[in-house]
């Protein structure tokens, strides 16, 4: 089961994904987001963004309680994707997210959970995606695009779920400024 592994897998994974091939009913919304996150956490990316994708079209005002609290399955389907987007370097996916959920980023909380699906605490959903943006982009090597982005979160708070653990926000955006930082000096010292 999903909530105790935090992903499907055998049949399980199987018969979710034969659900979520048109998402329309509620279920097959459901099982597009389980079986894409699933996908994203075996380290089939390109499949589970696909799921992902189709929940976050198919499923905008879907709630779910997945976990023992309400919350929009848009907000846990675009924090998961912009999770692995993130490690991935892919920053269109992101930026294609962030235009999905535009009229509720500033709105929408993400409710934050460990990896044993505990709740952490709450934030503020364009913030996650802004942060995942800005790891994005150093993952690409555009530390001037990271320095931008993370430069609009001076003023976010909250937590995040990176590296396999829950972090308040301003140290994850810290230790990432770092190594943006740490990145765009590299070519002044071989130039030395």
């Amino acid at each position: 089961m999903f909530t105790s592994k935090g992903m499907l897998e055998g049949r399980d994974l199987d018969e979710a994904v034969k659900l979520a091939g048109s998402v329309t009913k509620e279920g097959e919304c459901k099982a597009a987001y389980l079986a894409g996150a699933s996908l994203l956490r075996k380290g089939e990316y390109d499949r589970g963004r696909e799921f992902m994708l189709k929940a976050l079209d198919g499923c905008y005002d879907l709630s779910v309680n997945f976990w023992g609290d309400m919350e929009r399955l848009r907000t846990i389907a675009a924090g998961e994707l912009a999770l692995h987007a993130g490690t991935r370097g892919d920053y269109r996916t992101i930026i294609a997210v962030e235009e999905k959920v535009a009229k509720d980023i500033a709105t929408d909380r993400l409710l934050v959970r460990d990896a044993k699906c505990i709740l952490q605490g709450r934030t503020k959903l364009g913030d996650i995606l802004k942060f995942h943006k800005a790891r994005a982009y150093q993952a690409s090597k555009m530390t001037a695009d990271a320095k931008n982005t993370l430069n609009e979160l001076q003023f976010a708070s909250g937590k995040v779920f990176v590296d396999g653990e829950v972090v308040g926000l301003k140290d994850a955006i810290s230790k990432l400024q770092l190594q943006v930082d740490g990145a765009a000096f590299l070519p002044f010292l071989k130039a030395v």
